[in-house]
């Protein structure tokens, strides 16, 4: 079931953030286990690709909405899938004001 991943995951990127830490691939490999397990739970697929979007790293969110696309899957907004990957790969074509 996908939650205790998902809170895995976070709790993961909680504890290793706060070190300074590279978490990025320890987290993503949860979510390559999850993705494993849980192949055809779309509502995971959204949360790994909000996760990623918000994190910043539109490459990761952009792979796991692709995969989740490959597998046919739906979640519950409007445009799925598909719409997540146009908004993302535009994210990552416009340039983000320096901050």
């Amino acid at each position: 079931w996908s939650p205790p991943f998902l809170e895995f995951a976070k709790r993961y990127h909680s504890l290793h953030s706060q070190n300074d830490e590279d978490w990025r691939p320890g987290v993503d490999k949860i979510f390559r286990a999850a993705v494993d397990q849980c192949p055809a739970d779309g509502f995971m697929y959204k949360e790994i690709c909000l996760f990623w979007e918000r994190e910043g790293d539109f490459g990761k969110a952009v792979d796991y909405c692709q995969l989740a696309l490959s597998r046919s899957l739906r979640d519950d907004t409007k445009t799925g899938f598909s719409g997540g990957l146009v908004r993302l790969r535009r994210k990552i074509q416009t340039p983000f004001p320096p901050g």
